[in-house]
């Protein structure tokens, strides 16, 4: 019987295949969804606008797509005010919180801005 062996830097070509794969789901959902957005800027630019919001995501512990994605809705809609806007505080005080779960996290989020979770059956990036 033979075995084999997946390399190191194969699994890192799969996981980054996989990565490119779901920025292009993203990119995908922000044409259709956020259609201003997306007037606004070349695929190029989309592409950099959804690593920045990737990275954002990580430093708040959201690794799911589900809960990268409605991330994402959040920073589309708010935009840089999330940041820059002390009404936007509850939302980054929630996402900073260590002691939540992520799912937990987008929960309380999402019944903060739309009054209730919204599940990933009902989102259109999965």
């Amino acid at each position: 019987m033979a075995v084999f062996q997946i390399r190191p830097e194969q699994m890192e070509m799969f996981s980054q295949q996989r990565e490119e794969r779901y920025i292009d789901t993203l990119v995908e959902y922000i044409h259709t969804t956020f259609p201003e957005v997306a007037w606004e800027k070349s695929d190029e630019q989309i592409r950099g606008l959804v690593s920045v919001i990737l990275e954002e995501a990580e430093g708040f512990d959201l690794t799911t797509e589900y809960t990268i994605g409605r991330f994402l809705v959040y920073r589309l809609l708010i935009q840089e005010e999330l940041y820059t806007d002390p009404d936007w505080k509850p939302i980054l005080d929630i996402l900073g919180n260590d002691y939540l779960h992520e799912d937990d996290k987008v929960e309380q989020v999402d019944t903060l801005l739309f009054g209730g979770p919204i599940r990933p059956e009902e989102m259109e990036y999965e």
